[in-house]
């Protein structure tokens, strides 16, 4: 089984016949050909934090990846034909966790109020503070980000973390305020997306182990249309899903922890599950996280067991599920060392890891490093 270090991840880019991200344990780049099943280490991130809450956001553009790392003071564009690499600059309390693309900019946000904006022709970075260009609003919570974003019609929403409030960026990048429904509520996990000019929202109400997942629609001004519970069809503890997506005329759930996918139609009560035995969507990883990203291309979706190191092949025409078990195609200790050789060359803290590596193997590095 693959080491679980190499798996853990929160977000996922493709070009179509392979997919990268960043295992957030130990800041290296995977890579996964969808045609061999087979994974590799293609990079480490230079200086990144040897701890198990670090997490980057990553684009896929022209060849190259994008990584905004979380806790750290650049960003970097790693180039997939030449191996290398370029950093630049930038704020290092931004926590970035998502980013999104409008024209030649890409725009990463996170748990601040703050969006770095990048210029993909001219390299160059600039930075929107969304919290003080509403400073003449009232009730305005604050802004942090978390959600997936999306681009509809030149403009930017991104949903404000824990509510049912939208952030819209205008082409002009100017900042406006959106709540979908009559008042600010809390929502858990919410996913919304823009479809026919209405805006379509999946959300959870409620305690842990006591969530009820929405369905709705609103129009342009936030107002509902209709709204209806799932719970009654489908029962689940804790957080419901790992993921939602909308697919066409399709939602698509990744259940917390189980063997199921659900579907269900945009506009009916109708549920759909697709089941498949020995195929397990757990989310018991290392450190308690629970992502599990899926990738979309037409009418199938890739995702990842980070519990099992498996490809899952969601094929929703069909309604089936296939699986593959993915193959590291290097050695353990060559990836190792590639996190040595980042902490010894930034003097940087390693923290001991009985799973990946420990203090006697990278005494033992150390000690036979001819460069020091």
């Amino acid at each position: 089984m693959i080491n679980q270090y190499l798996l853990s991840h929160s977000r996922e880019v493709t070009d179509g016949e392979k997919i990268w991200y960043v295992a957030q344990l130990c800041g290296l780049i995977m890579e996964i050909n969808l045609f061999s099943k087979e994974l590799r280490c293609i990079w480490k991130i230079p200086n990144s934090p040897h701890a198990c809450d670090y997490r980057s956001s990553l684009f896929y553009w022209d060849h190259k990846l994008y990584i905004f790392p979380y806790n750290q003071g650049g960003m970097y564009i790693y180039d997939l034909f030449t191996s290398k690499y370029e950093e630049i600059k930038v704020k290092k309390e931004l926590e970035l966790m998502g980013v999104v693309k409008r024209n030649q900019f890409l725009y990463a946000y996170g748990s601040k109020s703050t969006i770095l904006k990048y210029n993909l022709e001219k390299g160059t970075v600039t930075y929107i503070d969304v919290q003080s260009k509403l400073y003449k609003l009232k009730n305005i919570p604050q802004i942090c980000f978390w959600t997936k974003s999306f681009v509809s019609e030149g403009n930017i929403y991104i949903p404000v973390s824990g509510t049912n409030a939208i952030i819209i960026l205008d082409q002009n990048d100017d900042v406006s305020f959106l709540t979908l429904g009559n008042k600010m509520e809390k929502w858990i996990l919410q996913n919304i997306q823009m479809d026919n000019g209405r805006y379509r929202a999946i959300y959870g109400q409620g305690k842990i182990n006591d969530i009820s997942t929405y369905v709705s629609e609103y129009d342009l001004n936030g107002k509902l249309i209709w709204k209806s519970s799932i719970k009654e069809n489908y029962s689940y503890q804790f957080y419901p899903f790992l993921d939602v997506i909308l697919i066409g005329d399709k939602w698509l759930f990744l259940p917390f922890g189980r063997n199921e996918v659900l579907i269900r139609d945009k506009t009916h009560e109708e549920i759909l599950f697709v089941i498949e035995n020995g195929i397990e969507f757990s989310s018991d990883i290392i450190q308690g996280l629970f992502y599990c990203n899926v990738w979309v291309n037409d009418h199938t979706v890739y995702s990842i067991n980070q519990a099992t190191g498996s490809l899952i092949c969601i094929d929703i025409d069909n309604l089936a599920i296939s699986h593959s078990y993915l193959e590291l195609k290097e050695n353990l200790g060559c990836i190792v060392e590639k996190v040595f050789q980042d902490a010894v060359r930034f003097r940087s803290i390693i923290n001991e890891s009985k799973e990946f590596y420990n203090i006697k193997s990278y005494i033992r590095y150390i000690c036979n490093c001819k460069w020091m």
